[in-house]
Formats: C-alpha cells, structure tokens, sequence
C-alpha cells in the first residue's frame, strides 16, 4: 500500500483507486483525523448508519466500519468542507461512520436509505433521506426533507421544517426559548408530537386539508395567536398530532 499526502487529504492507493478514497483494512474498519479549517460536513451514502458528534477544537475524526473488505469510501477536506462520499456506483458499499467535528460546524446529510443520529452542534442541519431514522438533539436549525423517516428533534436552537411522505416527527423542548420557535411538519402519511414545556406559550395552525383525516388530535395547552414560544403548524393527508406538556 502507498501513502501520499496531498494538502489537507490523506490519498490510499489501493486497487487502482485515488484522490481521496480509502479502503478498509483487514478487520473492514478505518479511522482518518483531520485538521484545520473545518466549517462544514457534507455527507453522501447510498446505505448505511452515520453518528455525528462533536468534538473538541478545530479536530475532526472519522471511524468508519464496511460491509466488506473492498469497500471503498471518499473522504476529503477542501475548502474548509469535510466530504464523505460512498456510492456503490463507485464501489461504495454499507458502511456505519462515526464522526466528530468541530461545535460550529454545518451539517448536510444525503442518504437513500440510513440510520442518522446528530447531536450537540451549533449549527444548521440540512438532511434529505430517502428512507430510515433521524435523531437530532442539540442543533441548530433543521431542515428535513425525505420519503419514509422517522425522525426524532429535541432541544435545538432554532426553526424545524420536516417535510416526508410518511413517517412521524417527535419534538423537544426542555427550555422556553427567548425567540419563538416555529415547527413545521408536512406528510402524506404522518404521526406528529411535541412535548413542550409546561409554562409554554403555543400557537398551533393545522392546515385545513388536514381534518378530513385526521385520526386525533389534542393539546394539553390553550392556544394563543400572540406572543406565544411555539408555532406548530402541521399538513399530512392521514395521521393525528398531539401537543403535551412536557413534566420535567
């Protein structure tokens, strides 16, 4: 096997493949650390599970294990972008990564089909996935667009958009935000619930092409139109929603 060091990319050449990919060793797991100006991470897989924490400093680190030997993943930073790349058009494969990265650092997801946990960023995540689960807690924004997920928010500093055709959303709040918070859930098919505080001030706006079928829906909180902490508004063509006190 030969190493070369190419800026901020370490390049394996194995079995013809370069320019940033890697394949695994023996034991079908590799780790890379990375340094420097990391501001953002972009993620592309077909399958597979990917965990992003974050870490200490300006250090980023990737742990990934392969479905087999002859995996191989692309992995890169450029421009201050940590890219992940496994595509089984290019000899990708299942592949679970386990990933840390700076606090500040953005987060972009694209997945056909994937199990995505993300916590404690400061930063805006933006995902699209095709099918699977996502768990995001302590975040910044979030943005969600996918086919069939269940996805899972807690205690992000900022706006939630989700956006399936089937699915469910579950949504937390430990604290009342100082800026209301808006929360927004369209599904063909979907169950949502939001736990929030007990003090909370909600205003809630279903879309009127909801009740036809709308299985359930309930609030442990009177609605209000003005200064309210939360603005949940929800469209999905069957499920129910549920807005509860949270008693912790």
């Amino acid at each position: 096997m030969k190493k070369l060091f190419l800026g901020t990319a370490l390049v394996f050449t194995v079995s013809g493949f370069v320019s940033g990919a890697f394949c695994a060793d023996m034991n079908n797991q590799f780790q890379k650390d990375f340094s420097g100006d990391i501001r953002h991470l972009r993620v592309q897989i077909d399958s597979g599970r990917v965990n992003v924490v974050s870490g200490s400093g300006g250090m980023a680190a990737i742990r990934a294990t392969t479905s087999f030997p002859t995996c191989v993943t692309r992995m890169e930073l450029v421009d201050g972008t940590l890219q992940v790349e496994n595509l089984k058009a290019k000899g990708g494969c299942d592949c679970s990564y386990d990933i840390v990265v700076p606090k500040s650092t953005t987060v972009n997801i694209h997945a056909g089909s994937a199990e995505v946990a993300i916590r404690d960023l400061e930063s805006a995540l933006c995902a699209n996935i095709g099918s699977g689960s996502l768990e995001v807690k302590k975040m910044g924004s979030v943005n969600v667009d996918g086919g069939s997920i269940n996805t899972s928010v807690s205690d992000v500093d900022g706006d939630i958009s989700v956006k399936t055709g089937s699915g469910s959303l579950k949504v937390g709040f430990r604290g009342i935000p100082s800026q209301a918070r808006n929360i927004v859930y369209e599904s063909g098919s979907g169950n949502l619930e939001v736990s929030l505080p007990q003090d909370s001030l909600v205003k809630s706006t279903p879309s009127s092409s909801s009740f036809p079928y709308l299985s359930k829906f309930s609030s442990d909180f009177s609605l209000v139109d003005i200064g309210y902490n939360f603005f949940v508004r929800w469209s999905f063509g069957r499920g129910s929603a549920e807005l509860k006190k949270n008693l912790q």
